[in-house]
């Protein structure tokens, strides 16, 4: 612990020899990764702190810090404040976007990622036929907006990089209301017994338009409804009824859209659209997954994602976490390794510019199974995000909150005021030589800091602060 260090994070002074000790430094070499947990116990002061932290990391050290407010506690000086809210948010997230990646990304992998995120939060007993209904209904809706995936010039380049005003593919992305529409018009067409003619499903469409007016809850879904309605009224006008059914085939819906209806041909196609259908009208009608996402121009970009909690809305805020957090990792990893990045592309740090903050994060750890699933989101950022420059920051109550995967890959750990029944099983989970160490946290003061297995009890700067005031 004797290196010197460039403006690290000041923790204090060694409890026993009262010498300062090394602060946190996350691009210093010492610091095998740049991944931070805090854990104590109510009022030990872990939100002061963190808070403290995000100050140091965006304000101090010109790092990109997302902080994911679970309950709109965590505010700090020069924060670029977005609120997400559980009816009518301005800002959202669309599940539909996508890495540029011709190799690893594209609309059908992406799909095949959302299928995941469906089963894990939604439809948990999902099986293989609902699992591939709900692939190619993704598919399905890329391809209605004129995307396909073994095109790249229809990937809409300014939706799905931060950084291009490309917009020579004339496409956009789909919203969870488009996913709605594709999943009508399929419902329309196999929900009759024997399914129905092409007359009457065109019929249904401009009908399904028709109501989508009545009840559009926002001008912008109006006008979508409205546009389709009068485009769709517009191309049957000069149809004359035939008694030759065939002669509308180009005319309906799928052909219009280059969707092949065949894949929705199995037997249990209808029992499996009524099931899923539920989350999507659902999906469809919360304004989060269909506004425009919001532009994170500072360094520090607070999310307050307080009004799913508050709503009881936990499945969405856990959705929204895993979307997010796939974003941030799967950008930065398209960047490639930190260490290899041309060096414009590392002024925010020796070995990291990125970082996410989740206070409470108990609520999105892996549970069960997921506790050892390497593709866990939390699991796969501690793993490997070190070498892509992104830093992942922790806080709960508990350390036993904590899966061993996630403990060994975070190399600096602050552990405040702790329960004095939680104290040996924490010992034995972090290994701490020291059995009385953690004794020492009674003291408001006082926090014990780890970087890898050496640990210290620390008089905190911080909250000396708050005892002379």
């Amino acid at each position: 612990m004797g290196h010197s260090l460039f403006n690290p994070y000041e923790y204090g002074t060694d409890f026993s020899t009262k010498k300062r000790i090394d602060g946190w430094d996350p691009d210093h070499s010492s610091c095998k990764n740049p991944h931070l947990l805090l854990t104590g116990q109510s009022g030990a002061g872990k939100s002061t702190l963190l808070k403290d932290v995000i100050n140091y990391l965006g304000n101090k050290r010109n790092k990109i810090v997302f902080v994911l407010d679970i309950h709109n506690g965590l505010e700090v000086e020069n924060e670029n404040y977005i609120q997400y809210t559980a009816r009518n948010t301005s800002v959202g997230i669309n599940p539909f976007e996508f890495d540029y990646d011709v190799t690893n990304g594209g609309p059908e992998i992406r799909a095949d990622i959302l299928v995941q995120l469906f089963k894990k939060h939604f439809i948990p007993k999902a099986g293989p036929v609902q699992e591939n209904v709900l692939r190619v209904l993704f598919v399905d809706s890329y391809k209605y907006k004129g995307i396909y995936d073994n095109d790249v010039k229809t990937w809409p380049l300014n939706e799905i990089d931060d950084y291009s005003q490309d917009t020579s593919s004339n496409t956009t992305l789909p919203t969870m209301t488009d996913l709605e529409d594709v999943f009508q018009m399929v419902l329309n067409m196999v929900g009759g017994k024997g399914g129905v003619t092409y007359q009457t499903h065109i019929q249904m469409e401009l009908n399904y338009y028709k109501t989508k007016i009545q009840e559009a809850k926002s001008e912008n879904v109006k006008a979508k409804y409205e546009k389709l309605l009068k485009q769709r009224e517009e191309e049957v006008a000069d149809y004359k009824k035939t008694e030759d059914d065939e002669d509308l085939q180009d005319l309906v819906w799928f052909s219009k859209y280059h969707i092949d209806f065949s894949k929705y041909s199995n037997r249990n196609v209808v029992t499996t659209l009524n099931t899923i259908g539920v989350y999507i009208r659902t999906f469809s009608n919360m304004n989060i997954f269909n506004a425009k996402k919001p532009k994170f121009n500072k360094n520090i970009n607070r999310l307050d994602l307080s009004g799913f909690t508050n709503a009881g809305k936990p499945e969405f805020a856990l959705f929204f976490f895993d979307l997010f957090l796939q974003r941030v990792f799967g950008k930065c990893k398209l960047k490639g390794e930190y260490k290899d990045r041309p060096a414009e592309q590392r002024t925010r740090g020796a070995k990291c510019d990125v970082f996410v903050v989740i206070d409470e994060s108990r609520v999105v750890l892996p549970t069960g199974r997921d506790k050892d699933n390497p593709y866990h989101m939390l699991n796969k950022i501690t793993a490997e995000s070190r070498k892509y420059g992104l830093g992942l920051i922790l806080g709960s109550q508990r350390i036993t909150h904590y899966s061993d995967d996630i403990l060994a890959n975070i190399y600096t750990k602050i552990l405040l005021q702790t329960d004095p029944s939680d104290i040996p099983t924490t010992n034995k989970k972090l290994k701490i030589q020291n059995k009385d160490l953690l004794e020492l946290t009674k003291y408001n003061d006082v926090g014990v800091i780890g970087m890898g297995g050496i640990y210290k009890a620390v008089h905190m700067d911080l909250f000396e602060q708050y005892k002379k005031q």
